[in-house]
């Protein structure tokens, strides 16, 4: 065995040892009747185990090296977080430096199919993300079934004006030819936000709710995560150097889609660029 792989098989045995570790402390709390724990309150503690052991899986990892170029001090909840995603890691990367005062109430999107995945589904449905229902799971094909998003949009909504925190990925899909340069966003879920009357120009953000607090609206970028984790590889855990920064994003109501991608494209140009490597293990 190389030391590649030797690096990969400890990662996937943390990542796995770990994600059963979750799932069995997620599935007692929640099996929990009501009148004990709430079930928005069920929520918040998943997503703050969950986000712990995800940070404990790089600590255990020292191969796959974070340097992060973060001011979390500037970002405030409710929040909206956008991630350019490059690997199946970038849940996990979010998860790693994300500050614990944030992550009991981060919800994220996720396509309808992960949920039916076992353990891993049941993670999703106990930490309270939101499922997006595609009517293809081809690559490239975001059409989603209207009738049942809407519903999801609406349970969005509800946690975003009560102070809930969102992330997720505005290409859609994983980037698997340029990581340095975004994809096309998709412009469903800024619709969305338009409806929940974002102010014109960042921090200005008022709700139709007056008694909602403001909505900020953040970038979190990261490079050189394929290394560790190749969307091609069926195994990550190789060592890399991932950078990654958060910022938050400048943008017009007229031109939302296109203000943000520009900002992110221009601030993801000056994250340093570790190098690619020329090949990977399909392992």
């Amino acid at each position: 065995m190389t030391l590649t792989n030797f690096k990969k098989s400890w990662f996937v045995l943390t990542l796995c040892s770990n994600i059963g570790i979750i799932w069995l402390l997620l599935k007692t709390i929640n099996n929990l009747p009501d009148f004990i724990i709430s079930a928005d309150k069920k929520r918040e503690i998943s997503s703050l185990i969950a986000c712990v052991l995800f940070k404990f899986v790089f600590f255990l990892n020292p191969q796959i090296k974070i340097k992060a170029l973060n001011n979390w001090d500037v970002v405030k909840s409710p929040s909206i977080f956008l991630i350019n995603h490059t690997s199946p890691l970038d849940s996990l990367l979010f998860a790693a430096v994300s500050p614990l005062k944030h992550a009991a109430n981060i919800r994220t999107l996720a396509k309808a199919e992960l949920f039916q995945i076992p353990i891993f589904g049941d993670l999703l449905k106990y930490c309270g993300h939101f499922p997006v229902y595609f009517m293809s799971s081809q690559v490239g094909s975001f059409s989603v079934d209207k009738e049942k998003q809407a519903k999801v949009i609406e349970d969005v909504k509800k946690h975003l004006v009560a102070g809930g925190n969102l992330a997720f990925f505005p290409e859609g899909q994983l980037n698997r030819t340029d990581t340095r340069k975004l994809q096309t966003f998709r412009v469903g879920l800024f619709k969305m936000f338009s409806e929940l009357q974002l102010g014109d120009r960042f921090p200005t953000t008022p709700m139709t709710d007056k008694n909602a607090k403001s909505i900020s609206m953040y970038a979190f970028l990261h490079s050189g995560l394929p290394n560790a984790w190749h969307p091609k590889a069926k195994m990550g855990g190789a060592s890399a150097e991932v950078y990654c920064k958060i910022f938050p994003l400048l943008f017009s109501r007229d031109s939302i889609v296109q203000d943000v991608q520009n900002s992110m494209q221009e601030e993801l140009e000056t994250i340093p660029a570790p190098a690619t490597r020329p090949a990977y293990s399909k392992l």
